[in-house]
């Protein structure tokens, strides 16, 4: 769920805009039988979120649309933004920095899955298990996004 043409920045400013965006899609949706949203695209790079990552941005947009979508269908699956392999360099963070960031801002209960991308060289989806646990709680489910 992102909207075109506007960076992240511009949106998290107001997560409650964004809560009733998803609110609105989710209740929208439903009724066609989706039930499974990916909050954003490769949020921890900047040519994604714009001007550059900012997990405190992402966490707290995450939280507003997983309350609202769960609101209009509690059996809705919320999943992160598949995550970039980038580094953290230049605006950009690294998948597991992203990830633990989301989890030290309280953002673990915000979410069902986490999106990865299943052509993620250099990390492959085989090494994606170990390394998004940041808990080491066995939380959270993958999910492959962005590939046909």
């Amino acid at each position: 769920m992102g909207a075109s043409g506007r960076h992240a920045a511009d949106l998290g400013a107001q997560p409650g805009a964004y809560g009733r965006f998803a609110y609105e899609a989710a209740s929208h949706y439903r009724r066609l039988g989706v039930s499974t949203f990916e909050i954003w695209n490769e949020p921890n790079i900047a040519r994604s979120f714009g001007p550059s990552a900012n997990v405190g941005t992402y966490t707290a947009m995450l939280k507003a649309a997983d309350r609202q979508i769960k609101r209009a269908n509690r059996l809705a699956t919320v999943v992160t933004g598949g995550l970039s392999p980038s580094p953290s360099a230049r605006g950009d963070l690294s998948s597991m920095a992203f990830l633990k960031g989301i989890y030290h801002l309280g953002g673990k209960r915000f979410f069902d899955d986490v999106g990865i991308h299943p052509y993620c060289w250099p990390a492959y989806p085989g090494d994606v298990c170990e390394r998004h646990d940041p808990g080491g709680d066995g939380h959270p489910r993958l999910s492959a996004v962005g590939f046909l």
